[in-house]
């Protein structure tokens, strides 16, 4: 569990980015604190390829439409997610920083900061970003570890290896571990996380230097059989040709 925000973020604090819509607004609170705390961006998407504006929260369960989860009786928010709100013509998104308690900013000022029941929002919720489908990471490079690289964001992920399996999301870039590997629907999948699954699409294989030499292993002990038997089967003939000579040399002998 994270720590709670209960005061007012400081510019600069890693490892938020600045540049990004507009500061102390709801929008910029809720995208780069989720990513401050769950080490994602809660799109799963590439920020040059985004639909409308992550100004306006009230486009926001149209752009994350993935990990949207929407407003059920059955689902309880819980730390780490976020609300999105039907409020004003822009809308309004706040962080979960506890199961019940949000917080966020607006108006564009750092005086405004806001940690309340994220129930007494005088604003209608329409649905959450849930934090449950963010757990997959990418790791460090391990030439030790049979891995894929992701060079796209839009790789999906899915909870089995085919195409009719739910999509959980999308992968970050970076290197991820292969526990296993699966071909079906026409692509190798691979798993990089437990029940989660990619296809080949984007990704770059990249064995194990110690698979990589088994590998190499493999291939040089079948090439070295290959050559033994065509050396046999070259002695075979060199016995065939011995016994015609010692053959034609007895006749002659006669």
């Amino acid at each position: 569990m994270f720590a709670p925000r209960t005061t007012p973020l400081i510019i600069g604090e890693e490892p938020w980015k600045w540049d990004v819509d507009s500061v102390w607004q709801c929008t910029w609170y809720s995208f780069w604190r989720f990513y401050q705390v769950h080490g994602i961006y809660p799109t799963y998407q590439n920020r040059a390829t985004k639909s409308g504006s992550y100004n306006n929260a009230i486009t926001w369960l149209e752009n994350y439409r993935d990990p949207v989860k929407p407003m059920e009786k059955d689902y309880i928010p819980v730390a780490g997610d976020i609300v999105v709100y039907d409020w004003s013509d822009l809308g309004h998104v706040a962080f979960l920083e506890t199961d019940t308690m949000t917080s966020s900013y607006g108006n564009g000022n750092p005086d405004s900061f806001k940690f309340q029941d994220y129930r007494k929002f005088n604003g209608e919720i329409m649905g959450f970003l849930h934090s449950d489908c963010y757990p997959i990471l990418p790791v460090e490079r391990n030439t030790h570890a049979t891995q894929i690289q992701t060079t796209d964001e839009q790789l999906r992920i899915r909870t089995a290896p085919s195409l009719n399996a739910e999509i959980v999301g999308h992968v970050q870039l970076g290197y991820y571990n292969v526990l296993q590997q699966s071909e079906a629907d026409g692509y190798t999948w691979y798993e990089i996380a437990k029940d989660r699954w990619c296809a080949n699409i984007t990704t770059n294989y990249l064995p194990s230097e110690q698979n990589d030499f088994v590998r190499q292993l493999e291939e040089f002990l079948n090439n070295t059989k290959a050559k033994i038997k065509a050396l046999e089967s070259e002695n075979e003939n060199m016995k065939s040709d011995m016994k015609n000579i010692e053959n034609i040399a007895e006749r002659w002998s006669k």
